[in-house]
């Protein structure tokens, strides 16, 4: 097959349905996968930047997988004359399975992210507990937008400073969040949700550092799972939906934890309201005494 026979004319983009044909990666050319096979037929120039934009991606970069062994599957939408590539990855789990996940811009995922984050039906103000059940809502919801998560579960001596506990820290011996992958400069990132211990999602690396900075020397065990698997005595279960006792548990974990969480921030406000009664009785003191002459 010659050069000109690569880029075809993708006269179905004329279809006025949404349509998803399911593409394969193929190796045309030493410098990367380049091209898409569709239906083992048809070849797509899926580096045509007018059509998809820039998909082309290091993956061999090991540094950037917890577990190596990855590869590419991708959706092609077609509605009207308006493609885009639904990007998908494939990494392995703590069974050494492997599983797909999503690919999203880093915008796009930072939008979700404040979404997630505004959600008042989840307790990300009580993180002492419940890391489990956020990750499982996080998963679902994102799931029902087309989002395929994964789950990160992190394993050690875990401690993070926030205000949002009376102590003004919390200690784990595992942490979870929903996870998925970002393309930053042809490079695939694992970018990690936690709106528990930050305001944007972050990077995998970032993530795992805030949990182990005060103990940097540990050896904490780090692993992918799917997004059904629910705390770490799952990991070992190849789950193929969520399970229903899990979503039942976790939805009543939110809200007894929302409730806690409504407690404090009842009591917190209260208490600024106590301190701001407390300054405006001092300032109405200080401009009494400083408008009377106590020689008088």
């Amino acid at each position: 097959m010659n050069k000109g026979n690569w880029v075809i004319i993708l006269s179905f983009l004329t279809v006025s349905i949404l349509t998803t044909i399911s593409i394969e990666f193929v190796q045309a050319a030493p410098s990367g996968f380049n091209f898409a096979r569709i239906a083992n037929e048809v070849l797509i120039d899926i580096n045509d930047e007018k059509q998809f934009g820039q998909l082309q991606f290091d993956h061999q970069d090991d540094s950037y997988f917890p577990i190596n062994g990855c590869s590419y599957r991708h959706s092609l939408y077609v509605n009207n004359l308006e493609s885009t590539i639904q990007k998908m990855l494939q990494i392995k789990d703590a069974n050494q399975k492997q599983f797909d996940i999503s690919i999203l811009s880093l915008n796009k995922l930072q939008e979700y992210f404040q979404e997630l984050k505004s959600n008042n039906n989840i307790p990300f103000g009580y993180p002492e507990d419940g890391c489990y059940a956020r990750a499982h809502e996080m998963s679902m919801i994102l799931d029902k937008k087309g989002i395929t998560t994964g789950k990160v579960f992190i394993e050690g001596d875990l401690r993070v400073d926030t205000n949002n506990s009376p102590k003004g820290y919390v200690e784990w011996w595992y942490h979870v969040a929903p996870i998925v992958f970002v393309n930053q400069n042809n490079k695939l990132v694992p970018y990690v949700l936690g709106p528990s211990l930050f305001d944007k999602a972050v990077p995998l690396s970032d993530w795992t550092k805030i949990q182990t900075k005060h103990n940097p020397k540990q050896n904490e065990t780090v692993y992918f799972t799917k997004r059904y698997n629910y705390t770490p005595w799952d990991k070992s279960l190849d789950l193929q939906d969520y399970n229903q006792n899990d979503i039942i548990s976790g939805k009543s974990i939110l809200q007894s934890y929302l409730k806690i969480q409504q407690k404090r921030e009842k009591k917190r406000l209260e208490e600024l309201q106590k301190k701001k009664r407390l300054e405006e009785n001092l300032n109405v003191l200080e401009d009494f005494f400083n408008s009377t002459d106590l020689n008088k």
